[in-house]
């Protein structure tokens, strides 16, 4: 009985850390680039079951043509209805039964990242702005000097003159 309590315990914790757990994760094999676990998070996010993740390649949902990801950074993934999201994945090396693998956790930084563009074009319009606007303020000046040379000229001739 001790066997299948410990049993029992291990599947709970297991249940606990990795499949209940909110934050979308992937036990992935290092070598063959292919997924071998995804929690309930993971599957929400990218709309497969669990079972579907299982054995998925990341050819599937990657839509960067490298070979290797980094241990972190931001990445294009493919969602099942063909949805592309930013996800930020931190990898960290474990031992899977025997296998040289990856926990990798994800997050989903799309909103993120179209604000941060939004900002861009913001502040890139901003600057445009800001020039238009000193380029008007040179451009007034020289108008006020040609319209003050213009009004002491007038001053200056007589009201019948042909030039008034």
């Amino acid at each position: 009985m001790p066997a299948k309590r410990r049993l029992r315990d291990k599947e709970r914790r297991f249940q606990l850390l990795f499949a209940a757990h909110p934050q979308p994760m992937w036990v992935l094999d290092r070598e063959e680039r292919k997924i071998l676990e995804a929690n309930g998070a993971a599957a929400t996010l990218y709309g497969y079951t669990p079972r579907q993740f299982c054995g998925m390649s990341l050819d599937v949902i990657e839509l960067s043509q490298e070979t290797r990801h980094p241990p972190g950074g931001t990445w294009r993934h493919c969602t099942s209805d063909g949805r592309m999201i930013e996800v930020e994945m931190a990898c960290h090396s474990i031992d899977y039964g025997g296998r040289s693998a990856e926990l990798v956790t994800l997050l989903d930084v799309t909103a993120r990242v179209q604000l941060e563009g939004k900002l861009r074009q913001a502040q890139k319009m901003q600057a445009v702005g800001l020039l238009a606007g000193g380029v008007a303020h040179d451009f007034n000046n020289l108008l006020t000097i040609i319209t003050g040379y213009g009004q002491l000229i007038m001053n200056t001739l007589e009201p019948g003159d042909k030039n008034h």
